[in-house]
């Protein structure tokens, strides 16, 4: 008797587990896309953060704790949060690419990446993945000052190899080995 009662009680918990966890990813399918805003103690709304960078946030603590870190686990990382974060994967890798455009758009950061031997395409989608003060610090104070000589394990593509969502990348190539060819 006291067995058909623990089974009974552990079936009951299962369905309480399977509605809460049920319940959580209907939230989260609702709220997908949205910015999420949060209050100080003092009532003021702090400044939401756009949903691509909650997903590189989350992916870089899941990356960070991996055993055997590579661009694979990178990107499987990424991937594990997309679809919690955002309702458009695409408008994800839009804005992600609008990152590294800006990257790109620095003539100091290309001759740089150039005089290292980096793809600085490649480069830069990694330094995208590292957050936005990375960033702005890569910008300010340049490659190996910012990230110092982890720039060496940066040299494969990071992006998904079978989306069309970045086509600046062939033209920075193209200029790339344009430079290479002249120098």
């Amino acid at each position: 008797m006291a067995t058909l009662n623990q089974n009974a009680e552990t079936a009951t918990i299962q369905e309480n587990a399977a509605t809460v966890a049920n319940q959580t990813t209907q939230e989260t399918a609702t709220n997908a896309g949205k910015e999420k805003t949060t209050k100080n103690n003092d009532g003021k709304k702090r400044k939401s953060i756009p949903p691509m960078w909650r997903v590189l946030g989350k992916a870089r603590k899941q990356f960070e704790v991996q055993v055997a870190p590579s661009n694979e686990v990178k990107l499987k990382c990424i991937n594990n949060y997309i679809s919690a974060e955002t309702s458009d994967v695409s408008k994800f890798w839009s804005d992600y690419f609008d990152q590294v455009d800006k990257i790109l758009n620095s003539r100091r950061f290309l001759s740089e990446s150039a005089s290292l031997n980096c793809n600085s395409v490649n480069l830069a989608e990694h330094i995208v993945f590292l957050g936005s003060a990375k960033i702005n610090e890569v910008l300010k104070d340049g490659i190996v000052r910012a990230i110092g000589n982890d720039y060496l394990l940066y040299k494969e593509q990071l992006s998904p190899t079978d989306a069309v969502i970045n086509p600046f990348r062939n033209i920075v190539s193209a200029f790339l080995n344009e430079v290479k060819k002249t120098a």
